[in-house]
C-alpha cells in the first residue's frame, strides 16, 4: 500500500525532468516575463523536493500524514487547476491527462492512504 508513495515520487521525477529539458533546450524567451525561466526552475526545484519527501516517508512512516497532507493537497491543486485550463481551452486533452489526470489520481491514492494510517 505504501508502494503509492514511489508512485507519486515518480511523477514529480519524471515532471521535473521534462521541465528542465524544456528549459534547457529552449533558449529564454525575451517576449515573455522575465521572471518566468525563474518560476519554471523553481517548479523543477519543487517537484524534486516533494518527490524526495515521498521516498523519505515510505522509509519513515511515522511522519506520513503531516508531510502527506501538503503533497496531497498540491496534488489536488494541479488536478483543479488543469481541469479549468481544460476548461477555457488553454490546454489541449492530452496535457490535462498527462498533468491534471494523473495528479489527480495520485492525489486520491495519497488521500485513501493517509486516511489508511489515521
Amino acid at each position: 500500500m505504501y508502494y503509492i508513495l514511489y508512485v507519486g515520487a515518480a511523477l514529480n521525477f519524471i515532471a521535473a525532468f521534462k521541465l528542465l529539458s524544456e528549459i534547457i533546450s529552449s533558449p529564454p524567451s525575451k517576449d515573455g516575463p522575465g521572471d518566468y525561466l525563474f518560476l519554471k526552475m523553481f517548479v523543477v526545484g519543487v517537484a524534486v523536493t516533494f518527490g524526495s519527501l515521498y521516498i523519505y516517508l515510505f522509509n519513515n512512516l511515522e511522519y506520513i500524514v503531516p508531510f502527506l497532507i501538503f503533497g496531497a493537497s498540491l496534488k489536488s491543486w494541479a488536478f483543479i487547476i488543469s481541469l479549468y485550463l481544460l476548461s477555457v481551452k488553454r490546454i489541449g486533452r492530452r496535457l490535462f491527462v498527462e498533468l491534471g489526470v494523473s495528479n489527480g489520481i495520485v492525489a486520491a491514492l495519497f488521500w485513501w492512504l493517509i486516511q489508511q494510517h489515521l
